[in-house]
């Protein structure tokens, strides 16, 4: 039973409807789409999908993501190559500009649910080309519109009260913005003042202008916070955020002030190591690694209070002879720049296709024994290595599109 495959692509002459059909045997179809797909064809990549597939589950937005946050350099066949390891994709596409420039978001469409959601899971917040990309449901314009709508509050959090501030001062002064429906200040079981409070408006809009024209005034010489009322979940979620936000802050600070050392000597300790790098400025700290036996793991960091001092240890202590052994001397680097830096390196490698010919295989990057694998962060700054070579379909010569697919299929 033969079966169709749609080429959906701009890469047909500019007088057709830029998609095409082609009847292959239903037992090649998968060949065709996993050796043809995106391949270039008048210097723009096609697209192959099934022409009898099920539009009512596109159409529904079911098993469809939306990703964003990419590299630009990132293409629609390497957008492929990395979902593709969580399901079947039936459509994916990049959104580019009037230029052909990618617009930094993109959509993969899965043939199960459970595949999009599985994507989602794992890699939401992952790191491709050292940017975290968003990965979530895809929701049409109009479900957004609702649901900013709903996002509107009416119940306001305000604190940093005076401990003689009232349910009655409350309703005076947030009473100017709008009809309210409670106000209350939180307290003890004795009656103190917790000094923070709630405020409840009828009407959404004088919330939200309540928020705006109070927070940071001053009343009794306290500056009062002013904001929307946040459910235990959504407090959670912005006192996380605030946690990474400062840890990054601190870890940015400290940068090119801290230098990481390894090839140590097991008996080297902290007072000695402190000693070796004292001669080049001031050390606001000095560690060496160690086991929960205590033994030395031959490494540590050293920390200046200037990047010049820094800089003058790492030029002068690398390679020196620190009990029989050459010290290895770096800047220190965060855990995901490490990652990103062995990553790039791997990248690069690209195996060798075994026989004579190119065999089918997954189109999934292929990397050597200790690279990084699903979940982890993905480099592409180059087409992404795969079992067969880039090649281009040749219709030249009165060739054709099914021609060359026999080509390849035989």
């Amino acid at each position: 039973m033969p079966t169709t495959a749609t080429l959906s692509t701009k890469s047909l002459p500019t007088r057709s409807k830029e998609k095409g059909q082609v009847i292959i045997p239903k037992e090649n179809s998968a060949t065709a789409l996993e050796v043809l797909n995106f391949k270039p064809l008048n210097n723009k990549p096609i697209r192959i999908m099934d022409s009898n597939q099920d539009h009512s589950m596109h159409r529904s937005g079911a098993a469809n993501i939306f990703v964003k946050n990419l590299d630009k350099p990132i293409c629609n066949g390497q957008l492929f190559d990395i979902f593709s390891a969580f399901g079947r994709i039936v459509s994916c596409t990049i959104a580019k500009d009037a230029s052909g420039q990618s617009k930094g978001y993109g959509f993969v469409q899965f043939e199960q649910e459970e595949a999009a959601q599985n994507a989602i899971n794992e890699m939401n917040g992952m790191l491709l080309n050292n940017k975290p990309v968003f990965v979530g449901p895809f929701i049409r314009k109009k479900e957004r519109q609702n649901s900013l709508d709903k996002t509107m509050f009416s119940n306001v959090f305000v604190k940093n009260l005076s401990e003689s501030t009232t349910n009655e001062d409350l309703e005076n002064i947030f009473g100017e913005y709008g009809k309210i429906t409670s106000a209350i200040v939180m307290r003890e079981e004795d009656g103190k003042s917790k000094c923070f409070g709630f405020v409840n408006f009828e009407i959404p809009d004088d919330a939200a202008r309540a928020v705006q024209e109070l927070n940071g005034q001053k009343f009794d010489d306290k500056e009062w916070y002013v904001g929307k009322a946040l459910k235990k979940p959504e407090r959670e979620l912005v006192l996380k955020k605030s946690y990474y936000q400062s840890a990054k802050e601190t870890v940015d600070k400290d940068q090119g002030l801290n230098l990481y050392l390894k090839n140590l000597d097991d008996s080297v300790g902290d007072d000695e190591l402190k000693e070796l790098f004292s001669d080049f400025g001031t050390i606001t700290s000095c560690k060496i690694m160690r086991n929960p036996d205590g033994m030395s793991k031959g490494f540590g960091f050293v920390a200046f209070s200037a990047p010049e001092e820094a800089n003058r240890a790492l030029k002068d202590m690398k390679g020196k002879m620190v009990r029989g052994k050459p010290l290895y001397v770096a800047p220190a680097q965060r855990k995901e720049d490490r990652r990103a830096s062995l990553q790039a390196r791997f990248s690069q490698v690209r195996p060798v296709a075994m026989g004579p010919g190119p065999s089918v295989g997954p189109r999934v990057p292929m990397y050597p024994p200790g690279a990084p694998g699903l979940g982890q962060q993905i480099f592409y700054g180059q087409p992404p290595p795969t079992l067969f070579p880039p090649q281009d379909l040749d219709f030249s010569h009165g060739s054709s599109l099914e021609y060359s697919l026999q080509k390849h299929l035989c």
